[in-house]
Parts: structure tokens; sequence; C-alpha cells
């Protein structure tokens, strides 16, 4: 039998959780994900709805003119060890 790679939608995934939690009267205030979730369409889906992304970027990530992960790739470069004590 052949094996299928498996594809997972994880910015879909994260809209479904904050579905549900919306559903059960949960405020999401932010996301804390970890780096497999570092992407341009999860940001910005966490900034339409109003929620702080805490995801760790990649090695190698660049500023790219994604505001919210801009931000993140900043705040996370400026000092590493402070960021993982905040979030």
């Amino acid at each position: 039998m052949e094996h299928q790679k498996v594809f997972f939608d994880k910015a879909k995934l994260i809209d479904n959780f904050v579905k549900k939690a919306r559903a059960f009267g949960c405020k999401v205030k932010e996301a804390i994900a970890d780096t497999g979730y570092y992407s341009h369409r999860i940001f910005r889906y966490l900034a339409e709805q109003g929620i702080k992304p805490v995801i760790e970027f990649r090695k190698g990530a660049v500023i790219t003119g994604s505001r919210v992960k801009d931000e993140v790739v900043r705040e996370i470069g400026r000092d590493r060890e402070r960021w993982k004590e905040r979030n």
C-alpha cells in the first residue's frame, strides 16, 4: 500500500479553534503556537480577528512587509529570552 501525504491546513485549524472557543463564550486574546504555525496566512487571519500571535519565528525569518508578522520578528529579534518570559 502506498503511503499518502496528509495535508493539514493549519490556518483552517486555527480558524476552527477560534470559532469553537467563541461559541463557548470565550474571548480569544492570544494564539500561542509553535513555529509550524508561522505563516503569512495565519498572521493575517489573527490580525483580522484582533488576536495577538504568540508564535516564535523560524530561523532565518526576515522582515517582509506583513505588519503583524514583522512586529513579532522584531520583538523576538531584540531579546528572544525576554519574549519567551513574557509570552
